[in-house]
């Protein structure tokens, strides 16, 4: 079941090319651990000649506790435009995000001096405590979530997501009317990890951690309804 209110429905939630904004920037999910990379390097460099192996060491360290702010990246937000769809006869809105977990595509390793990189999973989780919130100008009652999980319990990696809010007719329309000034920002943490198998390639594993999922409007800036 697809987000029914999403721009572009075929998009996935999150995979390497999902585009997450942090701090103002904008990067897709592996190129902000493109720049984790990049900063380590750029920070700590090689041994210098007159520098102990401790001291090389302890600079290596420090570089990549300054790193750490691009993986994991926290607070990172994964925006779509959104486009309302409602059910006169059941007075229901309903929503689902697009997840496929997966994997399995070779990247470009030149970054990390492999000449392959292996993309073998892009998960998606759900750390929230589905505490639900919504504006009562636009939805009589709170949303009514769904999910579904792939693993046995809820440290499985999401197998689907979505709820539904209840909004009479004329609320319902109200809604409609500000249908492009809303946004479905989803907050959370992308994280990645790496496992070389030899000199020449690594395998590298993406996630999302999904800690809240809202639609904004834009022209206030506040939720109308929101699930963390």
């Amino acid at each position: 079941m697809l987000f029914v209110s999403l721009a572009a429905n075929s998009q996935n939630v999150f995979d390497i090319d999902t585009v997450l904004y942090f701090e103002g920037t904008s990067n897709s999910a592996y190129g902000w651990y493109q720049e984790h990379w990049k900063c380590i390097t750029n920070n700590s460099g090689k041994k210098d000649e007159f520098e102990t192996t401790a001291q090389f060491n302890s600079r290596k360290e420090r570089a990549t506790r300054t790193c750490e702010k691009y993986n994991p990246l926290r607070n990172a937000e994964i925006r779509f435009g959104v486009r309302l769809n409602y059910d006169a006869d059941t007075e229901m809105f309903r929503f689902a995000l697009p997840i496929r977990n997966g994997g399995g595509r070779l990247i470009d390793g030149d970054w990390t001096g492999r000449t392959q990189n292996t993309i073998s999973d892009q998960m998606t989780y759900f750390v929230g405590s589905e505490i639900t919130d919504y504006d009562q100008n636009y939805f009589d009652g709170p949303p009514n979530l769904s999910i579904r999980y792939g693993g046995r319990n809820k440290s499985g990696f999401l197998d689907a997501l979505g709820f539904t809010v209840k909004a009479s007719i004329n609320k319902a329309r109200a809604l409609k009317n500000k249908e492009s000034s809303l946004q479905l920002v989803i907050t959370g943490t992308s994280n990645f990890s790496t496992d070389s198998i030899n000199e020449t390639r690594t395998i590298v594993k993406g996630a999302f951690s999904i800690a809240e999922v809202s639609i904004v409007d834009l022209g206030t800036r506040r939720a109308i309804v929101s699930i963390r």
